[in-house]
């Protein structure tokens, strides 16, 4: 599945994007500093297409390899996520090597089927 399907309400799929991005963070022992849902009059706007976005925001802190995990995981992910924007703060660190750690703010973005369209998607 390419996209969440149409049973879904906005807050199910923003509630299983925030976990996906959680699990990714968890397993990358990253630490999760919040996490929102994005409420843009632009994101709950449906396209042509029938339709919606959903974004996220995500503050965390880690490593730059789980940096990397989290944004390749979010172009392997199904269904689709994409990844709006990424800002990066390196934490100081005594004796830093070269597994530096960084608070990380990320914008995710998927899109879902919602309201009562009656659209045909091609």
């Amino acid at each position: 599945k390419v996209f969440y399907p149409s049973g879904m309400t906005s807050a199910q799929v923003a509630k299983e994007l925030q976990k996906q991005v959680s699990d990714v963070i968890g397993r990358g022992n990253g630490r999760l500093l919040s996490s929102e849902v994005v409420e843009d009059s632009q994101a709950t706007e449906k396209t042509d297409s029938g339709y919606q976005q959903v974004t996220v925001r995500a503050v965390f802190q880690g490593s730059m390899p789980l940096v990397r995990q989290v944004l390749h995981q979010a172009y392997q992910a199904r269904p689709l996520i994409f990844v709006d924007g990424l800002e990066l703060y390196p934490l100081d660190k005594e004796g830093s090597g070269t597994n530096q750690d960084a608070k990380s703010e990320v914008l995710i973005t998927t899109y879902w089927r919602g309201g009562t369209s009656n659209e045909k998607v091609d």
